[in-house]
């Protein structure tokens, strides 16, 4: 079945983190992508208690930088420190697989992000003169959510960031590097 899942993402290419056309979700799987368009979409505007309305009070996921345990509390700070460094130009999500199960949904993904560094006052600007540029980074992602009443609320996710040796039929590959 994920197979399938598969191939009918790859099929799709590229969505947008506005809109999922021609997904074929049914009603409860495309209010679980919702959410995660959701999330995401808070992100890239930098709307950070937006996106912390869609975490579960009881909300843990890895934080690969410290190695702890981050819980819903430490990501308000967490995130505003990411967004410090970077300014989110576009963020394109490619649905690989959604699967529910009662009231517990399990989501994988890809992600893309274009991102630009924003130099910090210590180090100034490009010693060219010339700004940042911008880079996309791509990762695969797998969210975990449950409902709470009619709301679907994410209790963890884990990131895996996609390397620059990936096979060439890698689901990280973006299409123009197939």
């Amino acid at each position: 079945m994920i197979i399938a899942h598969i191939a009918l993402a790859c099929g799709l290419g590229i969505v947008s983190v506005q809109a999922v056309p021609g997904q074929q979700f049914n009603p409860t799987q495309r209010a679980v992508w919702q959410t995660v368009e959701s999330r995401w979409r808070a992100w890239q505007t930098g709307n950070l208690e937006k996106m912390l309305t869609l975490y579960h009070q009881r909300f843990h996921a890895w934080n690969r930088a410290t190695g702890r345990l981050d819980s819903h509390d430490s990501m308000l700070a967490r995130w505003r420190a990411a967004l410090r460094s970077e300014t989110i130009l576009d963020v394109k999500l490619e649905p690989i697989a959604l699967e529910v199960y009662g009231d517990f949904a399990a989501v994988f993904y890809v992600s893309r992000e274009t991102v630009k560094t924003i130099p910090s006052a210590s180090t100034g600007p490009p010693s060219n003169g010339a700004s940042a540029e911008a880079n996309v980074v791509t990762i695969r992602w797998t969210d975990y959510l449950i409902r709470e009443g009619d709301r679907w609320l994410f209790v963890s996710y884990g990131g895996t960031p996609c390397s620059q040796s990936e096979p060439a039929d890698s689901l990280c590959r973006t299409p123009t590097t197939k």
